[in-house]
C-alpha cells in the first residue's frame, strides 16, 4: 500500500501509473481539492488499470488530526 500526497497531479498520476503497473500496488492518493472534471477523468483512468487498485481522498495534508484519521482508515 503507497501513500502519495499531491493528488491527481502528473507527479502522482505517473507514479501510479508505475507503482500500479510494475507492483500490482494498492495506491492511495491524497489531495486538498474536491474532484473536478479534469481529476475525475484522471482518477477513472487509472482504475481501469487491470494491475492494483487506486483511490483518492480528500485532506489536508498540515492538518495532521486530518492525516491521522486518513491513516488509520486506510491501514
Amino acid at each position: 500500500v503507497y501513500v502519495i500526497s499531491g493528488g491527481l497531479g502528473k507527479v502522482g498520476v505517473a507514479i501510479s501509473q508505475f507503482l500500479m503497473g510494475n507492483y500490482s500496488a494498492t495506491v492511495h492518493l491524497i489531495g486538498s481539492s474536491l474532484l473536478n472534471e479534469e481529476k475525475t477523468l484522471a482518477l477513472r483512468s487509472l482504475q481501469q488499470s487491470e494491475n492494483g487498485k487506486v483511490f483518492y481522498h480528500q485532506c489536508d495534508v498540515l492538518d495532521s488530526k486530518q492525516i491521522k484519521t486518513l491513516i488509520d482508515s486506510i491501514v
